[in-house]
């Protein structure tokens, strides 16, 4: 999560204003602002049913532990809150216009005496300032949960490395593509020229296994392209608590064990048709 803090704070940790030059990069920092607060909602209903929980144990058995997840709680929640309402006063104030153009940035509503321009770029520093409050609100939950051994994951930020997986073992498959392609005309030449013959035979047993091999490469990429789905459904959402005393989650497993055995297979084709 800290990674995306970046996006809105300079080197000495100030909040950034949004660049407003025309109407197009004022479209940009809406649909941006829009975005985040979609994947947020989604997060926020699990994260919900988890706080809701444990703010309850820990009021019956810790209260100190309370006492420090309660308040961070209820500051991310209003940093939200607050980013929404911002939200939508930008798109009442776009939505009266059909065109926003410069000369409209620089203009002075009534009852006001900064330009468009100007308001829209302080509404920008608060919406940077309270995403700073909510990740800080998430990394102080994250610290009391700590000392219980626990620690708030968010499915997103675990498998962005399994979806660079996927595009370095589809490359790796990609340099094998020529030696399957003169394999598949070694093959029906073989089929129509010698089909009895020992070559023959040899060849199809061989593209039987290829066949094979293929399938469960075929397999495992797809349970890569929706991982996201696969991991919510079994942890039962978008965020969860990871427990010291848990066992290592199955998606989590079948990638590491599913990996090994593409890498593996790859290998083993490659061997196949260095061998022919």
């Amino acid at each position: 999560m800290a990674g995306t803090l970046f996006l809105f704070l300079d080197c000495a940790g100030r909040v950034k204003p949004w660049v407003i030059k025309d109407r197009y990069s004022l479209s940009v920092k809406i649909l941006e602002t829009n975005q985040w607060l979609e994947k947020t909602r989604i997060d926020s209903s699990s994260l919900d049913l988890i706080m809701r929980g444990q703010l309850k144990y820990y009021l019956k058995n810790d209260m100190r532990i309370y006492d420090r997840l309660d308040p961070n709680y209820e500051k991310l929640r209003i940093a939200i809150s607050n980013i929404d309402s911002i939200y939508k006063d930008l798109k009442v104030l776009t939505n009266e216009r059909s065109s926003y153009s410069s000369t409209w940035l620089d203009s002075i509503p009534n009852k006001s005496s900064k330009t468009i321009r100007i308001f829209v770029k302080n509404q920008g520093l608060k919406v940077n300032k309270f995403k700073k409050e909510y990740h800080k609100s998430l990394k102080n939950i994250n610290k009391a949960f700590k000392k219980e051994r626990k620690k708030l994951t968010f499915v997103d930020d675990e498998i962005k490395s399994f979806k660079n997986t996927l595009f370095k073992i589809k490359y790796k498959r990609s340099l094998l593509n020529e030696h399957l392609e003169r394999f598949n005309k070694k093959a029906n030449m073989a089929f129509f020229e010698e089909p009895n013959s020992f070559y023959s035979k040899e060849i199809q047993s061989i593209s039987k296994n290829i066949e094979s091999s293929n399938k469960k490469l075929d397999k495992y990429e797809n349970f890569l392209s929706n991982i996201r789905e696969i991991a919510m459904k079994e942890v039962g959402g978008s965020v969860y608590l990871l427990e010291k005393k848990d066992k290592v989650n199955k998606y989590n497993r079948r990638f590491l064990d599913g990996y090994k055995e593409y890498l593996i297979i790859l290998d083993e084709m490659r061997k196949t048709f260095n061998s022919l």
